[in-house]
């Protein structure tokens, strides 16, 4: 969890700035989300590392708080939607 806490702490101005500049050529119709995405370099996501939770989720859960498996469960249903979102972007 560590992990992903400090990529998700490195990725977070990285999308603040990309945001700044998605708001900034909004009302520009010469400007498509693509070119302001290259010109951001692209869309930074934070990789969720979520093995550890999926090792536990099949053994042993019994032994963890029940409002620990809530979030972990949380966070990984959240992980897919988030994929699945930017898989249908690039479409």
């Amino acid at each position: 969890m560590n992990e992903t806490t400090e990529e998700i702490k490195y990725n977070i101005p990285l999308q603040n700035s990309y945001v700044d500049s998605l708001e900034y050529y909004a009302d520009n119709e010469s400007v498509n989300i693509l070119d302001v995405t290259m010109k951001c370099k692209g869309v930074f996501i934070p990789q969720i590392k979520i093995s550890a939770w999926k090792s536990v989720s099949t053994s042993k859960i019994d032994l963890i708080n029940y409002d620990k498996i809530t979030s972990l469960s949380n966070i990984e249903e959240q992980n897919r939607i988030f994929h699945e979102f930017l898989i249908l972007q690039l479409l």
